[in-house]
C-alpha cells in the first residue's frame, strides 16, 4: 500500500521552493520570467527526487510503502519533471530584455545545455514509457539520465543573472538539491543501497 509520507515530502519541497522563489524574485524579473524559471527549477527538483528514489535506500521503504511504490513515485516524478521542463522551455524568454548588456548576460552556453538536456529528457521519457521496450534493454539507456542531470545543472548555473540568480534564496535551494542529487548518483556503489 502506498504510504504518503514520501509524496508529501516531495510536494512539500516543491511548495517551499515555490514560496521562496515567488517571495524573493530578482527585481529585474517580469512575472512571466519568474514563473517560467520557477517551472524549470521545479523540474530540476523533481529530477533530484527521482534520482534519490533510484538509489532504493531502505530508509525510504516506510515513506513510500515499499520498493514497488518507490519505483512508481520515481516514474511519476520523472514524467512530471519532463512535462514541467517542456512548459519551462516554451514559456521562458528566448532573448534578453532590451537595455541589458548582452556580453555580461550571454545566453551561451546555458541555452544549448538546456536544449540538449531537454532533448535527452524527452527521449528518455519516451523510452521509459514505451512498454514495447524490454527492461533489460531499457535499463542501460536510462542511465543517460545522469548526463541529463549534469546538463540541466550546467544550464541553470550558467544562466545569465537576468534570468537566474545562483545565490538567491531559491538558487541556494537548487544548489543544495544538486549536491544531494550528485551524491545520490554514486549511491549505487554504496552498501546502504540495494543492488542497482
Amino acid at each position: 500500500m502506498l504510504q504518503k509520507k514520501g509524496i508529501f515530502a516531495i510536494v512539500g519541497l516543491v511548495l517551499v521552493f515555490a514560496v521562496v522563489h515567488l517571495a524573493f524574485p530578482p527585481e529585474q524579473h517580469d512575472p512571466c520570467t519568474t514563473g517560467t524559471v520557477m517551472l524549470g527549477s521545479i523540474a530540476f527538483l523533481l529530477m533530484t527526487s527521482s534520482i534519490i528514489l533510484s538509489t532504493r535506500l531502505e530508509v525510504f521503504d516506510d515513506w513510500f510503502g515499499g520498493l514497488d511504490r518507490m519505483y512508481q513515485v520515481h516514474r511519476v516524478a520523472g514524467v512530471f519533471a519532463a512535462l514541467t521542463a517542456l512548459v519551462h522551455f516554451f514559456g521562458v524568454p528566448k532573448e534578453l530584455p532590451e537595455g541589458v548588456d548582452p556580453v555580461a548576460n550571454a545566453i551561451f552556453p546555458s541555452g544549448p545545455l538546456g536544449m540538449l538536456g531537454l532533448i535527452f529528457l524527452v527521449i528518455g521519457l519516451f523510452i521509459a514509457l514505451n512498454r514495447k521496450i524490454r527492461y533489460s534493454r531499457w535499463r542501460p539507456t536510462h542511465k543517460v539520465m545522469s548526463l541529463v542531470y549534469f546538463l540541466i545543472f550546467g544550464h541553470f548555473m550558467m544562466a545569465p543573472g537576468i534570468f537566474f540568480e545562483r545565490f538567491s534564496a531559491s538558487g541556494i535551494i537548487l544548489i543544495i538539491a544538486a549536491a544531494i542529487g550528485f551524491s545520490s548518483m554514486t549511491g549505487c556503489g554504496n552498501s546502504a543501497t540495494r543492488a542497482c
